[in-house]
């Protein structure tokens, strides 16, 4: 990959120059978007394959790629920490949480009852 990394401050401007090389529509989340990045390279410059980069950002900030098909046809590949959304997460954790209280209330129904 070329680019100046020097200039590149972010995981999100990070991503976008890889994207720029690759052709691919590179984009991270809110979350780890902002975070800083630090590159070292070797005196002189340094090639680095792309999948490299893309390998170490999932890594530093735990997260993984979510495949995004747009109305278009176009796809977005966004770093995320889960490749299922924020909203679903939550809409399953409150799913579990209503199971758990119905059965809570059932036991203290039965119980009343006795």
């Amino acid at each position: 990959m070329t680019s100046d990394f020097r200039t590149l401050t972010t995981v999100a401007e990070l991503l976008k120059a890889v994207g720029r090389v690759t052709r691919l529509d590179l984009r991270a989340d809110m979350r780890c978007g902002t975070l800083p990045t630090a590159v070292r390279t070797r005196r002189g410059g340094q090639t680095v394959p792309a999948i490299d980069i893309l390998k170490a950002l999932t890594r530093s900030v735990s997260g993984t790629f979510r495949r995004l098909n747009g109305g278009d046809g176009s796809i977005t590949y966004l770093l995320t920490d889960d490749v299922i959304g924020y909203g679903t997460r939550l809409a399953r954790l409150n799913d579990q949480g209503d199971g758990a209280y119905r059965v809570r209330e059932e036991a203290l129904a039965g119980a009343a009852g006795k």
